[in-house]
């Protein structure tokens, strides 16, 4: 007597049997597709046919890490099952669609069609990427008698693990100074810190850093954040309330030269009217007193 489990184990013996696999039909599936989490994913597949097909069964199977298949989509159950569908029903167009993928979806699936004309099998794997958000970035300080140091923080969260790079404002890698570390999320995310300690001595200037995720898989950097301002240490500061106290001394002092300067010309000039009046009074004076005695 023949059991329903050898029933539903029949697609995936045949597909395995090559003098069975031989029909009038030809299924063409993308091998490998990328899904975005939460975002619906698509399954391509097409179908020729050499005879007209009135209709077709459609199964999904799921492939274990041991080996083992599970059902996740059959067209003979209303053509849905779960969030899976049947994309164009009677269209040469036979693609899938996962609605709202899962990182759970991610593994190795095979696709099997049958119809009155032959059956045929594919395998599709997919893989499941969540992006990774923009880092956030936070500064620690740590300042001492002689030595300032600064811890850069950069944290971001996706899907799958991916590296955090380092770069000054003159685009110098210094991944390795920095500490990384990663932690897997309830939602199975990772989530990437990574410290960068920076020694900055007294005379030193503040810099921008960059925090740039990077794709192992795309071998690319996928997001990135500047660090623009960097908080300058205290001698700098002093530095640079020196350097405006030392501006307003010079224009003060200007100023007061200036205002010397014009107080002694107005005073000269005040000194040589008197003079000159006194003279002219003076020669006036005897001028008269020679007019008179002739």
């Amino acid at each position: 007597m023949i059991s329903y489990r050898s029933i539903r184990l029949l697609p995936v013996i045949l597909c395995n049997i090559p003098a069975f696999a031989f029909s009038f039909v030809t299924l063409t599936c993308q091998p490998s597709v990328t899904g975005i989490l939460n975002e619906d994913t698509k399954l391509p597949c097409t179908l020729k046919s050499e005879l007209t097909l009135n209709s077709i069964d459609i199964e999904l199977f799921k492939i274990g890490k041991d080996g083992k298949t599970e059902t996740v989509f059959n067209s003979t159950v209303n053509g849905v099952h779960d969030r899976i569908k049947l994309l164009h029903p009677g269209s040469p167009d036979v693609s899938l669609v996962i609605q709202s993928t899962q990182l759970s979806d991610y593994g190795m699936y095979r696709y099997y069609l049958e119809s009155a004309a032959g059956h045929k099998c594919c395998k599709i794997e997919l893989n499941v990427k969540a992006p990774y958000s923009l880092p956030k970035m936070s500064l620690l300080q740590n300042i001492t008698r002689r030595i300032r140091s600064m811890d850069l923080i950069c944290e971001t969260t996706g899907y799958p693990l991916a590296q955090i790079h380092w770069f000054d404002y003159n685009k110098l890698n210094l991944t390795a100074n920095a500490k990384i570390h990663s932690v897997l999320t309830p939602g199975g995310l990772f989530n990437v810190t990574s410290i960068l300690h920076i020694k900055v001595m007294e005379t030193a200037l503040a810099d921008s850093y960059t925090c740039a995720v990077y794709d192992l898989e795309q071998n690319a950097i996928v997001v990135q954040k500047h660090f623009p301002n960097m908080p300058t240490t205290n001698h700098q500061s002093r530095e640079k309330k020196s350097k405006v106290l030392t501006a307003v001394f010079v224009i003060v002092g200007a100023l007061a030269i200036g205002i010397i300067i014009l107080t002694v010309q107005r005073y000269r000039r005040t000194i040589y009217s008197a003079v000159r009046r006194e003279s002219e009074m003076q020669w006036l004076a005897e001028r008269s007193s020679t007019i008179l005695q002739l």
